[in-house]
């Protein structure tokens, strides 16, 4: 028996809803009933030891039975597959809700991007008492933070929708960030910036490495057009979000005894005996990352809008046909045109999605580290 994609693709939409509850449901229920019969095997040499130890670890600030705060290769891959369907899901809500992760959109979540950074260094400066502590360990406070935006997005559309005024939604999830981050940011400089010099060295060094690679492909897009896209202001932000960690990462590790907690980063770094092996893996990474979004996936939404117009012009070229056939073919149409539209604004929502996604994970750690860095803890 042959299964075919769209086979594949007919049978989740009928079932979706059952799909995901059984996706979600089913690891949550045995990892559950294993930690209740079988506590050994589950929690002390699987739960415990690759997932929560290390979090009590980092929030205690010591290592607890030979573990410690540092990611593993088993969270790392955990985290990311969660990662992933969470991206999946944010997607569809953004689509439903009919938001393009634009520029306004951006500006509108930033504040909560660097309240993330700010609320991680408050745990580690101890702001916080048991058990809220817990809260504020990555990757918990991401999540946290990323319910809170998704519940603000709802709220913003609901009172657009019942006003009928545009932009409430950018407007409340800007103003809800931007206060406490305010506030949270005067608290925490109340214990002083004891290395000033540190902050501006890890600030100075990303901003420099971004002006020197944006003046590399500005002098290279005339005989290379396609590297113009490298050029664009959300991808020299991205390429500044990832300078900005790896500028906190070497200079954190070489000059003040800091350690990398994730184990690709720790291992070359460990390999090379610096950190500042982090500039060329985080340029390499940027640079595919821009390559396969703006070129490789825009050329295929490209082919797709090029047969569509064919497909359209080959239509209106037979209108000598009987009426019928002319509504047929306008229907036709129609649909083809509503279904490029549609593509189109994918395309828009998903690359914006996954470049936001993208400079968080550069942005985030790089304000946290620096931070931590500057106040000296």
């Amino acid at each position: 028996m042959v299964i075919y994609l769209k086979d594949i693709k007919e049978f989740y939409k009928k079932h979706r809803f059952l799909i995901w509850i059984l996706t979600l449901v089913l690891p949550a229920a045995g990892l559950f009933l294993g930690c209740v019969f079988w506590k050994n095997m589950f929690w002390d040499n699987f739960l415990w030891k690759y997932y929560w130890g290390t979090v009590v670890s980092d929030a205690e600030n010591r290592i607890i039975n030979g573990i410690g705060p540092e990611y593993n290769i088993v969270n790392t891959l955990t985290y990311g597959v969660i990662l992933a369907g969470a991206l999946f899901l944010i997607y569809r809500l953004l689509r439903k809700l009919e938001i393009t992760p634009g520029y306004r959109f951006f500006v509108s979540l930033s504040p909560f991007i660097l309240l993330g950074s700010v609320l991680r260094v408050m745990e580690d400066a101890d702001f916080f008492p048991k058990p809220w502590i817990y809260l504020f360990i990555s990757p918990l406070i991401y999540v946290f933070l990323g319910l809170t935006v998704l519940l603000l997005l709802l709220i913003g559309d609901i009172v657009e929708k019942r006003f009928e005024k545009k932009n409430i939604r950018n407007k409340t999830l800007f103003f809800s960030g931007v206060i406490p981050l305010s506030i949270c940011t005067c608290l925490l400089f109340s214990r002083g910036l004891q290395r000033p010099d540190a902050v501006l060295l890890i600030l100075g060094t990303a901003s420099l490495l971004t002006a020197v690679v944006f003046s590399a492909f500005k002098l290279l897009k005339s005989p290379y057009p396609k590297l113009s896209t490298y050029v664009l202001g959300s991808n020299v932000l991205l390429f500044f979000a990832h300078f900005l960690d790896a500028s906190a990462t070497f200079v954190g590790t070489d000059f003040y005894n800091y350690a990398e907690k994730h184990p690709l980063p720790a291992f070359l770094i460990n390999l090379s005996g610096t950190g500042a092996v982090m500039y060329p893996l985080k340029f390499v990474l940027i640079f595919l990352i821009i390559y396969v979004l703006d070129i490789i996936y825009k050329k295929e939404i490209k082919d797709i809008s090029r047969k569509n117009q064919k497909f359209f012009l080959k239509s209106y070229g037979k209108l000598q046909s009987s009426f019928p056939k002319i509504l047929g073919i306008h229907f036709v149409n129609s649909v083809k045109y509503q279904e490029n539209a549609e593509s189109v604004f994918r395309d828009k929502t998903l690359t914006g999605l996954i470049k936001i996604c993208v400079f968080i994970l550069g942005l985030a750690p790089g304000v946290r580290d620096m931070l931590r860095i500057g106040i000296g803890v």
